[in-house]
């Protein structure tokens, strides 16, 4: 598996006792820098700013079973149209999908033939800071803007649609910390109807509201990271995801494998449970009031539960790491296999991949390719309702 730039440590459930904060990060940390990010996890950082680099002869560390072989879905492109990026029926994809190709530090969209039809960075970009590895994309309310969140570099960046511009960023770039602009590990950065930004800062162990004034409110308690969100705790949140409704907020718990279910009007808690997953990442609120979630391991999985934690489904063919599932208009499930390069849609009813873009086992940038897809978001089509 390709990690760019410098090495990160997977922190596996059973380690968690070990750590002074109870927390981890949702993706891999850098074996160099672990001992500073949990020092600075609730400090201000100096004033240099410098992304880190790999010490001498250091060496990338994963999960004991990483090269463990899995199973290869197969499937074959329609006969119907012809010249297919992407593998199976383009029916499957009713819309459009936001791809972060976190490994390519690229956010695309693909149309159901798998062409792209919108990236960012554009061809020349220059930014005013780095857009490097983005773990995470999605639409906002009215669709104009995408906003991101760069995990290891530390910022949130939202993006224009039509303009292909940054217009808002929150976070130092290679900086940690808890204070004004600053930021640890921020997953899952949603835009609200209202104009505020959230983003589960996991390594601070709360989920922060941004305003666009930069003046920010929490839930969590800074640095304190435990299981308890009646009272405002929370261990390690790697998901805030809002409901269609923007009424609920869902808040994933790494520590614990915990989905906390938040009114977003008031952030008081509606209820908690305790899911079925190792790892549990992105848990999300279907229109029918069940979840779906990932499970990122190894031998990764897709569940889909109710709201006390009972399996309804899971899939688990050949998942390497999948990051987040979504539930699409037509039923299917659509999953981000981040170390298996590919993404996936899925038929509950038979269990059957229908499309596919990505190869597994074969990162890359060219059509029909990924590398590390860590993010997903759906577009429906335009409403053409007269």
């Amino acid at each position: 598996m390709w990690i760019p730039d410098y090495a990160y440590l997977r922190i596996s459930p059973s380690d968690w006792s070990t750590i002074a904060l109870a927390s981890a990060p949702h993706r891999l940390v850098a074996t160099a820098v672990l001992i500073l990010v949990f020092a600075s996890a609730c400090s201000l950082p100096g004033t240099a700013i410098a992304k880190p680099s790999p010490s001498p002869g250091s060496a990338i560390l994963g999960d004991p079973d990483q090269e463990r072989p899995v199973p290869i879905v197969s499937i074959q492109p329609s006969p119907i149209l012809g010249n297919l990026v992407a593998q199976g029926d383009p029916n499957a994809l009713p819309g459009h999908l936001l791809i972060s190709d976190r490994g390519n530090s690229r956010v695309i969209e693909l149309d159901p033939t798998g062409q792209i039809v919108w990236q960012f960075p554009p061809p020349g970009y220059k930014g005013t800071m780095p857009f490097d590895q983005p773990d995470d994309a999605f639409y906002s309310p009215f669709k104009d803007k995408i906003s991101t969140n760069e995990e290891f570099e530390h910022t949130i960046q939202v993006i224009d649609k039509q303009t292909n511009t940054v217009t808002w960023t929150y976070g130092t770039p290679y900086q940690t910390g808890s204070g004004p602009n600053h930021l640890n590990g921020p997953d899952d950065a949603f835009l609200l109807p209202d104009g505020r930004l959230i983003a589960a800062d996991i390594m601070n162990c709360r989920v922060v509201f941004i305003k666009p004034d930069a003046t920010t409110t929490q839930v969590g308690h800074t640095g304190v990271c435990r299981h308890d969100p009646a009272n405002g705790y929370l261990a390690a949140p790697n998901g805030d995801a809002p409901d269609s409704t923007y009424l609920h907020l869902v808040v994933t718990e790494i520590q614990g494998s915990y989905v906390d279910v938040f009114s977003l009007t008031d952030l008081t808690l509606e209820y908690s449970f305790h899911s079925p997953a190792t790892y549990p990442s992105d848990a999300e609120l279907q229109p029918d009031g069940t979840f779906i979630l990932t499970d990122y391991v190894t031998n990764g999985s897709v569940y889909r539960v109710d709201k006390t934690g009972k399996l309804l489904w899971s899939y688990s063919v050949g998942l390497d790491h999948p990051s987040i599932a979504l539930g699409l208009p037509n039923g299917f499930v659509c999953v981000s296999d981040d170390y298996g390069n590919r993404v996936q849609i899925i038929d509950p009813a038979t269990n059957k991949v229908v499309w596919q873009y990505g190869v597994k086992n074969v990162p890359g940038a060219t059509a029909g390719h990924l590398n590390t897809p860590d993010g997903l978001d759906f577009l429906p089509p335009p409403d053409t309702t007269p």
